[in-house]
């Protein structure tokens, strides 16, 4: 049986001091969809910022996923789906830290997911919608899939999509839960 794991990064592999942005007035990120929400314009130069993405996962607190992933990693095939821009330095990044894997800044224009076939209106999904196509791919190619993610709305678009092979975790700080 071929199965992979793909994970969100912020959230439910590092917690991160990453904040968004309303004029000047900051926010943590934990408050992006209430402000989208209540109809705010939300800034996001800290996601699309290579350096502070940097700063932000060295200076972040390292979930239990990461440590386990940092432990059995290269036992456990794996990918990574982050809102973050920034494809390249996150990568860079996984890798000085030993991690390897495919990863995917949905954000980022340059993103190589928006390349694959199928993603042909990348550009008009928002986040949730484009990591559910990047799981819709792997769903495709693996027996199993599994997908971590802290955010609900991820995981709702993720499971719109009816694929049988996919299981859906919730992760809230130490608690993985499954969601369904």
């Amino acid at each position: 049986m071929k199965s992979i794991k793909l994970f969100d990064i912020d959230g439910t592999l590092i917690d991160t001091d990453t904040q968004i942005y309303v004029g000047e007035k900051s926010y943590p990120q934990s408050e992006f969809k209430r402000l989208i929400n209540e109809g705010y314009e939300v800034d996001l130069r800290d996601f699309n910022n290579k350096d502070k993405v940097r700063e932000d996962f060295s200076k972040g607190k390292k979930l239990p996923l990461f440590n386990m992933i940092h432990k059995y990693g290269r036992l456990i095939k794996k990918a990574f789906i982050t809102a973050r821009s920034q494809e390249g330095a996150i990568e860079r990044w996984f890798l000085k830290n030993n991690i390897l894997g495919h990863f995917y800044a949905v954000n980022d224009p340059e993103s190589r997911a928006s390349c694959y076939q199928g993603m042909e209106e990348w550009e008009h999904w928002d986040t949730a919608q484009r990591k559910a196509r990047i799981i819709k791919y792997y769903c495709a190619k693996y027996d199993l899939v599994e997908f971590y993610d802290d955010e609900i709305q991820n995981l709702e678009e993720a499971k719109k999509m009816g694929m049988e092979n996919l299981v859906l975790w919730l992760v809230k700080g130490e608690t993985i839960s499954l969601y369904l």
